[in-house]
């Protein structure tokens, strides 16, 4: 990586020739946001341009490196880069984002105005986890309500009562979140099975990664 610069080389592009006839190298640079530039070479290694132009934006904005720029390059990342750690269950799974968020001004614009506030620790979330990143399906939350919608996730449904987590029911019942696991699915102990108890179990929220309809109880 150059000097002082948040670019790195990706690869050669056509040359820009200048009214005076005069060619000057250019290239692809990816950029450390997740984004890429394409720019003068010269440019780059003299320190002129040191970042795409999504990083310039959030910098003129006094974004660059708050919370929710972070946020969109993270997004970007979990769906675009196959190193990131948590690329198998975005990017690896086919989840992408809308087109227009490959630039962080229209993406900050749409968090200002749907629910983003930098005074409280909120996350970007997918309200159905087997769509993209899109206007219409995204929101933000807190973490804890954020963990009740993994593709993981279950309901948990105690004597009729419907919980979000296995947290929820527990702390609402005050007892542990292992009782709650036995209570709603029963429990293997060597060769028997002891079934889940009446009006107790747990039901995936997500099947084949494709989102349930919200259970009902008889």
């Amino acid at each position: 990586m150059y000097k002082q610069s948040r670019l790195k080389f990706n690869k050669n592009l056509q040359d820009h020739i200048q009214p005076s006839g005069q060619s000057k190298r250019r290239a692809l640079f990816d950029c450390d946001c997740g984004g890429q530039h394409e720019s003068l070479i010269y440019s780059v290694k003299s320190g002129i341009t040191l970042q795409c132009n999504d990083c310039h934006i959030a910098t003129t904005h006094g974004m660059y490196e708050s919370p929710l720029y972070d946020v969109w390059r993270n997004m970007k990342q979990r769906c675009d880069n196959p190193k990131h750690p948590k690329y198998y269950d975005y990017g690896g799974r086919g989840i992408t984002y809308i087109t227009e968020w490959k630039r962080f001004e229209p993406f900050m614009k749409w968090s200002m105005d749907n629910g983003w506030n930098p005074n409280k620790v909120l996350e970007l979330d997918r309200e159905d986890n087997s769509l993209n990143y899109t206007p219409d399906n995204c929101r933000y939350i807190t973490p804890k309500k954020n963990c009740q919608n993994q593709y993981k996730s279950k309901w948990w449904i105690v004597d009729g009562v419907i919980f979000e987590s296995k947290t929820d029911a527990a702390d609402s019942l005050g007892i542990s979140h292992e009782t709650v696991r036995v209570w709603c699915d029963g429990l293997h102990k060597g060769d028997k099975f002891y079934p889940p108890r009446p009006n107790c179990k747990s039901v995936h929220k997500y099947i084949n990664e494709v989102k349930q309809p919200y259970p009902t109880v008889t």
